[in-house]
């Protein structure tokens, strides 16, 4: 095998090799985005459900009153929004 030829085996090598780990990447990041998606929008249900339950009005017509309970109903709408779960204003 002359250099030239040892040279070229080299380089084909490494283009492999490059071209092998991109495609495992590639295949990991739209499995991994696949999977999160789901996981998601399983969490829509639970989340839309929560927060259109604390918008709703109370029997004694009252927002929710306490620090508390408005930081609860505030982050639930904000992670309905963040989820792109829809119905958020």
């Amino acid at each position: 095998m002359t250099r030239r030829q040892r040279m070229m085996a080299t380089w084909y090598a490494a283009v492999m090799v490059f071209l092998s780990l991109s495609v495992a990447v590639g295949i990991n990041l739209w499995y991994t985005q696949r999977v999160a998606s789901v996981n998601e929008r399983k969490w829509c249900k639970i989340v839309s459900t929560m927060d259109d339950a604390y918008r709703q009005p109370r029997p004694s017509g009252a927002p929710p009153a306490t620090p508390t309970a408005k930081q609860l109903a505030a982050d639930m709408h904000q992670l309905r929004h963040d989820l792109h779960c829809g119905g958020t204003k």
